[in-house]
């Protein structure tokens, strides 16, 4: 059930203020382009840098663990300390495979 004028991105807002304080590696993103603005992030596509998604799951994680040139996404993936997800109830859950 989602609520409406609850303060969840007034929330977000100041987790983000505290994880930046911290200096822990954080990725801001939401699954909408809207919710990532309004919060200071990017759509969670953009920063995983899988585009659409259309790409089969097996032959994307192939080509990021063994091109060069996705390197610095795939460092991307691993150093995040805190990955912070705006409107997840609309994205399906994903196993982490790397």
């Amino acid at each position: 059930m989602k609520f409406i004028g609850t303060g969840k991105s007034l929330l977000l807002r100041e987790i983000i203020k505290l994880k930046r304080e911290s200096s822990d590696i954080i990725a801001i993103t939401a699954s909408t382009g809207i919710a990532a603005v309004n919060i200071g992030g990017v759509t969670l596509h953009s920063w995983a840098g899988i585009k659409l998604g259309e790409e089969p799951v097996s032959r994307f994680i192939g080509k990021v663990r063994h091109q060069p040139v996705f390197q610095s996404l795939l460092m991307r993936w691993r150093q995040v300390e805190t990955l912070i997800i705006d409107e997840s109830g609309s994205l399906l859950i994903l196993k982490r495979t790397l």
